[in-house]
C-alpha cells in the first residue's frame, strides 16, 4: 500500500519543483501547499455520508468541486490534475508517467495568514469584514441554483434523515466527548422543533425558493481575503447532496454558528442581522438556533471522528477531542434555545416593544410571548388591574385625564418595571409592551433594571403605513378581548 502522505512531501512530485512541500490533513483531504500552488486529494474514506472509495468517484467529486467552487472564487480553482505512481522510482509525479492511481484538483494557492480564521484568532476580523461577507453571500444566493429536486432537500423528511444519522453515528462518543444528557437534549428538541414548524415553516420557505444548491461548508475558516482586499469563499461541499442542497439560513447559521464558537457573539449577531436587512428572510431568524445546533453537532461529530485515524499523534487527539467537547456543548446552548433566534434565554432577557400605537406590537410580543416560553407584562393589562376597569370595556379619556393623567401613568410603569425587576432577579426572562418605550427616559428605566438584574438587553422597533395603523385601530375598538382603549 503507498503511503500518500510520505511521497506527497517530495517535492519532485509537483510540475513547478517547489523547495518545500506543506502537507494540510483533514479527515477527508489531503492538501499539498507548493508555495505557488495548491494540490488536493481525497482520502479513499467512507463515511457514510461520503464516499471517495473508488478511483471513479474521486474523480467524479474533484470534478463537482471545481464546478462549485468557481462560483465563489473563480480564479483560485485551474483544474483537475493526475496522480501517477511509477512503481520503478518508486515514486509519484503530477501528469506524468506510470500507473493513475489518483485525480486531485489544482488551486492556486494563497496566504494562510489571510485566511479569515487566522485573522479572528488574532482579533483582527471586523464588522467591516462582516459586511463584506454578507453582501457577496445576498449575491451569491441570488444565483445560486434550485430546482423541484432541490427543494425537497428542505422538507422535514430530507432533513431528518440528516439528523438522525447525526444521532446514530455519535451513539459510540456518549461518555466520551458528549454526555448523556446533552445527546438527549439535542436529539429532543431537534424533532420537538420538526413537529412545531413542519408544515407552516419548512414547507413555506420551499415555497418561497429559500433551498438551493448553497456552500455547505460556510466558516471562517473557508474564507479569505485577497490582495484586493475582497473575500473570496472556498471549499464548498460536494460530495453529499444532502449537505450541499440546503437552506440558505442553515448556510447563514454555520457562519453564525462559528463566529459564536470563537467567542465572537457580537460578530456572530451583525452578520444575521446584516444578512436579514439585506434581504427581509425575517423567518431565517426563527430556524436559526435549529440550524446553529444542527451545524455544532456535525462540526463535533467530524472531529469525533478523527479520534480514530492513526496518523494523529496522542496528544493532537486530545487537543481534537477538547474540541469536538466544546462543538457539543454549543449545540446544547442552541438546542436550549432552539426557539428563540439570536437571543439566548440561559441569560435572563429584557425585550422591550418600542412603537407607537396600533403598529401591532401587543399582537407581536404574544407571538414572541408564546414562540420563546416567556412572560408577556402590557401596561394596558397592568392598568386595568390596577385600577379595576373591566377588561372588555373600552375608556374614552383624553390623554392626561383620569387614570391616563400623569400621576396615574407614573402609577402603571412603576408597577411594570417592579414586576420586571423580580421576573428577571429570578433568572426569567420578560417582554414590556408599552407605548410609552418610544420616550428615552422609559428605555433607561428598564436599562437600569437590567443592569441591577444583570441582564441583557434587546429593542424591537415596529412601525407600519398610516393607513394600516389606522384600520387596525379601529378593529381594535371593537374587539371585546383586546385590553386597550
Amino acid at each position: 500500500m503507498i503511503n500518500l502522505i510520505e511521497k506527497l512531501s517530495n517535492s519532485n512530485v509537483f510540475p513547478e519543483k517547489p523547495r518545500i512541500v506543506n502537507i494540510i490533513q483533514t479527515h477527508i483531504s489531503i492538501i499539498c501547499l507548493t508555495g505557488k500552488y495548491a494540490y488536493k486529494f481525497k482520502k479513499s474514506v467512507n463515511f457514510g455520508f461520503l464516499d471517495f472509495t473508488s478511483l471513479e468517484k474521486r474523480k467524479f467529486y474533484c470534478e463537482e468541486e471545481l464546478r462549485l467552487n468557481k462560483r465563489l472564487s473563480p480564479e483560485i480553482y485551474l483544474g483537475l490534475v493526475k496522480l501517477f505512481y511509477n512503481k520503478k522510482t518508486d515514486r509519484l509525479n503530477i501528469d506524468g508517467k506510470g500507473e493513475l492511481i489518483d485525480y486531485g484538483v489544482k488551486m492556486k494557492e494563497f496566504k494562510q495568514k489571510n485566511i479569515l480564521k487566522k485573522l479572528l484568532e488574532k482579533n483582527k476580523l471586523t464588522y467591516n469584514h462582516v459586511e463584506l461577507i454578507s453582501d457577496l453571500l445576498v449575491d451569491f444566493y441570488k444565483t445560486a441554483r434550485t430546482n423541484n429536486k432541490i427543494s425537497l432537500f428542505g422538507s422535514v423528511e430530507s432533513l431528518k434523515i440528516n439528523t438522525d444519522e447525526n444521532f446514530e453515528q455519535t451513539k459510540s462518543m456518549i461518555g466520551e466527548i458528549i454526555t448523556k444528557e446533552q445527546y438527549d437534549l439535542i436529539k429532543s428538541k431537534t424533532n420537538t422543533f420538526y413537529k412545531e414548524y413542519d408544515y407552516w415553516l419548512f414547507e413555506k420557505r420551499i415555497k418561497e425558493g429559500k433551498i438551493k444548491e448553497c456552500h455547505g461548508d460556510l466558516h471562517t475558516g473557508n474564507m479569505f481575503l485577497n490582495e484586493k482586499g475582497h473575500i473570496r469563499i472556498f471549499d464548498c461541499i460536494e460530495f453529499n447532496e444532502r449537505f450541499k442542497n440546503s437552506d440558505i439560513a442553515a448556510d447563514i447559521a454555520f457562519l453564525s454558528m462559528d463566529l459564536d464558537f470563537y467567542g465572537k457573539e457580537e460578530l456572530s449577531k451583525k452578520l444575521v442581522l446584516d444578512y436579514v436587512n439585506k434581504t427581509y428572510d425575517w423567518d431565517l431568524l426563527i430556524l436559526l438556533n435549529f440550524y446553529r445546533c444542527y451545524r455544532a453537532y456535525v462540526r463535533g461529530k467530524v472531529l469525533g471522528f478523527l479520534l480514530s485515524d492513526p496518523n494523529f499523534s496522542k496528544e493532537k487527539k486530545e487537543l481534537i477531542k477538547n474540541e469536538s467537547k466544546k462543538y457539543f456543548s454549543l449545540a446544547e446552548k442552541y438546542a436550549i434555545n432552539m426557539n428563540c433566534g439570536i437571543i439566548d434565554l440561559k441569560k435572563p432577557t429584557v425585550i422591550i416593544m418600542v412603537a407607537l400605537t396600533g403598529t401591532g406590537k401587543t399582537i407581536v410580543s404574544k407571538l414572541l410571548s408564546d414562540m420563546v416560553n416567556i412572560t408577556h407584562l402590557s401596561s394596558d393589562a397592568i392598568r386595568k388591574d390596577l385600577f379595576n376597569t373591566e377588561k372588555g370595556k373600552k375608556l374614552f379619556i383624553d390623554y392626561n385625564k383620569g387614570i391616563y393623567s400623569l400621576k396615574n401613568r407614573n402609577k402603571v410603569y412603576e408597577a411594570l418595571l417592579k414586576k420586571a425587576k423580580k421576573i428577571l432577579s429570578q433568572g426569567n426572562s420578560v417582554i414590556l409592551d408599552s407605548a410609552e418605550f418610544i420616550k428615552f427616559g422609559m428605555r433607561k428605566k428598564v436599562l437600569d433594571v437590567a443592569k441591577k438584574t444583570n441582564s441583557q438587553i434587546f429593542i424591537i422597533s415596529l412601525n407600519a403605513p398610516d393607513e394600516i395603523v389606522k384600520k387596525w385601530i379601529n378593529q381594535r375598538m371593537s374587539d371585546k378581548n383586546s385590553l386597550s382603549d
